[in-house]
């Protein structure tokens, strides 16, 4: 019986999760309020730039902590974990 992988990486630190999730969220965010500014939907359009914001708000400083963190050389013997047991 094949076991299915999970779809969010294990051998990845939370930081990383959260900045990517929160960017393809933020992608469906952008494409809705594009989608409702094209076809003039006011309220829509509004409503999806807010929830595109409060995203890139989430994305932004996760991806920060997950480059600096990177590039500092923390992350090279990162190893699959369970989510709560994984390094920010």
């Amino acid at each position: 019986m094949d076991k299915k992988k999970p779809f969010i990486p294990r051998n990845k630190p939370k930081s990383w999760v959260i900045g990517v999730l929160s960017c393809l969220i933020g992608l469906g965010f952008g494409l809705l309020t594009l989608t409702a500014g094209w076809l003039e939907i006011i309220l829509l359009s509004k409503l999806g730039y807010i929830l595109f914001l409060i995203n890139m708000f989430i994305c932004f400083p996760a991806m920060l902590i997950f480059n600096i963190k990177n590039f500092s050389g923390q992350y090279l013997n990162l190893s699959s974990k369970d989510w709560k047991d994984q390094d920010w």
